[in-house]
């Protein structure tokens, strides 16, 4: 017969939660500080500055998914992920985009990403 406690049901759902939504946020020096951009191996968005041509970034490590809200997305890079974004471009419409691998894109074909709402890396 095999026993199930609270402990054990809540030790396998930590381990599934955790698996899930282990994807994070980190800090641009440790994104970029040993590689080149492009070919690094987090997944990051650029996004445009208000006052300025310049574009910031903001990288993601680590496999899951996670609700984001990043504006004025003018490209990304995947690193060595793969996975989706989605994506709110301004037209009152949510789209998915998938991406590969070692992926450098830079505005979705001149037209700008917009805003990205959620990042999956598988």
């Amino acid at each position: 017969m095999v026993r199930i406690t609270a402990a054990s049901v809540l030790a396998v759902a930590a381990t599934y939660l955790q698996s899930v939504s282990a994807i994070k946020e980190i800090d641009l020096f440790s994104c970029f500080g040993d590689t080149q951009v492009g070919i690094n191996k987090y997944f990051s968005l650029g996004t445009r500055a208000p006052t300025d041509s310049r574009v910031i970034f903001r990288c993601w490590a680590d496999a899951g998914e996670t609700n984001i809200d990043v504006g004025n997305v003018v490209t990304y890079n995947s690193g060595n992920n793969a996975g989706f974004l989605e994506y709110e471009p301004g037209d009152g419409w949510l789209y998915r985009h998938n991406f590969g691998k070692n992926v450098w894109n830079n505005t979705r074909n001149g037209k700008g990403w917009g805003a990205v709402v959620k990042i999956h890396i598988n």
